[in-house]
């Protein structure tokens, strides 16, 4: 029954990036059952969640040089951790300088833990280097670079084989070619493998019902000649940092596929609710003999997505994505529940942001609630952006951090003194 689920959830994923991948090509009157189906399962189910306001701010802080203050805190009421009398609340001030000019960033953070303990730890990045200090180890930054890590592994005495001599982060945009080839591929991939035959339509009152449905069986030939085609598929490896992790997680998946067991009469139906040439609802149902097992229902409206799954008539789990917006300030919360033979767990997470459309002091603000039964785990961040271009961070260098890959062995060793010196150890 999970593998069965897990089968449909996936269904839903993969023929959403269906549509979208459709969608740029069937661009003339759709007439076919097909056509129209992949035209509004590639509508956008996000569009009304995006902000001009936000993508004007975003673009401005990775691009200006910036300060912000603020404040973290995590509470928790788990019973655990009352019993072991350990620190059931911790707050962080945060205080941090972004350098666009130089490429520079730094955040220096006072975790406060109950017990009255206050730990400082800063962080520094440079380019392809990034430093930690705290008083718990060294007074200068411990920092590292991006290069000769097989070098540095051997001076620790970790076998360097197993590790890159420089982690490579691959670029994922895709040029307009790369994007036109892919398109071209995979509406061919569709075209040849979701036949006309598995699509059809029925109109209701001013709503329209298009349904595509299947055989379990033939949908896990398709999905696993799809996940063949995207495990080889060179401009997507040519994007991944790890090729052959990707790879090899594309395989273990194919694998679960297979594992899967189904009868003829299983069955995948996925329907479309067209009102006003607005997709308002999609359902994906799992039938076995006919009779529906499993239900994923989305729906969308104004401002908000929701999200239910069934298994028969027993609500699993749902989720609700919501998005508020007033002259200055924008929100967006979510809400996601879990139910278990009497156990519920919930996620709650709300980001807001304050002051948006004058772009400077901008509030931003993230709370976080995870709650079961018996215990509840709370965290929240707000921080104060304010833009400055004469802002400047100090680099890092021999003054003010030892740099791994270019200390000396003597220089590590006495690094290694300071921090066992530090700890208590010696």
């Amino acid at each position: 029954m999970k593998k069965k689920i897990i089968l449909a959830i996936i269904l839903v994923v993969v023929l959403l990036g269906a549509g979208f991948a459709y969608a740029y090509f069937a661009t003339d009157a759709f007439k076919t059952d097909k056509e129209l189906f992949f035209k509004y399962v590639g509508s956008d189910i996000l569009e009304n969640f995006a902000d001009e306001d936000l993508t004007k701010y975003n673009e401005k802080f990775l691009n200006t040089s910036s300060s912000y203050k603020g404040q973290a805190n995590i509470t928790t009421d788990m019973p655990e951790t009352l019993e072991t009398n350990t620190a059931n609340e911790i707050k962080v001030d945060i205080d941090g300088k972004n350098d666009r000019v130089r490429n520079r960033t730094e955040m220096t953070m006072n975790f406060d833990f109950s017990a009255g303990v206050v730990i400082p730890i800063s962080l520094k990045v440079e380019e392809d280097t990034i430093g930690i200090q705290t008083n718990l180890l060294d007074s200068k930054y411990i920092a590292v670079k991006n290069e000769n890590l097989k070098d540095l592994a051997e001076k620790f005495g970790i076998d360097p084989t197993t590790i890159p001599d420089k982690i490579e982060f691959s670029s994922n945009e895709f040029t307009d070619e790369e994007v036109n080839s892919l398109k071209e591929k995979y509406k061919a991939f569709f075209d040849e493998n979701l036949t006309d035959e598995l699509f059809t339509q029925e109109k209701v009152d001013n709503t329209k019902t298009v349904k595509l449905e299947m055989t379990a069986d033939r949908f896990i030939d398709i999905l696993t000649k799809l996940m063949q085609t995207l495990r080889d598929d060179e401009i997507i490896l040519g994007k991944m940092a790890d090729k052959d992790s990707y790879q090899e997680s594309i395989n273990a998946q194919i694998e679960e596929l297979q594992k899967i067991e189904t009868t003829d009469t299983d069955k995948f139906v996925m329907n479309l609710y067209i009102k006003n040439r607005t997709v308002e609802k999609y359902e994906v149902l799992l039938k076995e003999e006919n009779e529906t097992i499993m239900t994923v229902d989305i729906e969308k409206t104004d401002g908000k997505l929701s999200i239910k799954i069934y298994e028969y008539d027993e609500l699993l789990g749902e989720m609700t994505l919501s998005k508020t917006k007033t002259e200055s300030d924008l929100s967006y919360d979510i809400s996601m529940k879990l139910y278990d033979e009497g156990e519920t767990v919930e996620l709650a997470l709300s980001l807001k942001y304050g002051n948006l459309v004058a772009l400077d002091n901008v509030t931003e603000s993230l709370e976080f609630t995870l709650s079961s039964n018996d215990s509840t785990i709370t965290s929240g961040i707000n921080v104060t952006v304010t833009f400055d271009p004469t802002v400047e961070v100090e680099e890092l260098n021999e003054d003010n951090a030892t740099i791994l890959n270019d200390a000396t062995d003597e220089e590590l060793q006495m690094l290694i003194y300071r921090i066992y010196q530090n700890l208590g150890l010696i």
